[in-house]
């Protein structure tokens, strides 16, 4: 039994890949220069904020709306129940 999964909408979202990769490894990377530094025991110049915490995961968070749109589009329900579901 094959399920009617439209690989054009994961194919579009799978392009994307790549750049948010390099987002999160780059937060990923300032998180750990800050840990460091508290550990060093060094101050740690940084306020923590809402957009701070939140922004990392801001693209994942539309790739996943791009690609709830998407599914919709092309009459994909099963993968836009999916995608509702992560999001």
């Amino acid at each position: 039994m094959r399920l009617p999964i439209d690989p054009e909408v994961y194919r579009t979202l799978e392009q994307a890949t790549p750049a948010l990769v390099a987002w999160l490894a780059l937060f990923t990377a300032l998180t750990v220069v800050k840990v460091a530094r508290r550990a060093l025991g060094r101050p740690v110049e940084v306020r923590e904020g809402m957009i701070a915490s939140e922004l990392p995961g801001l693209p994942l968070m539309l790739l996943h709306s791009a690609g709830f749109g998407l599914a919709l589009w092309r009459g994909d329900l099963l993968s836009a129940a999916l995608f509702a579901w992560w999001g």
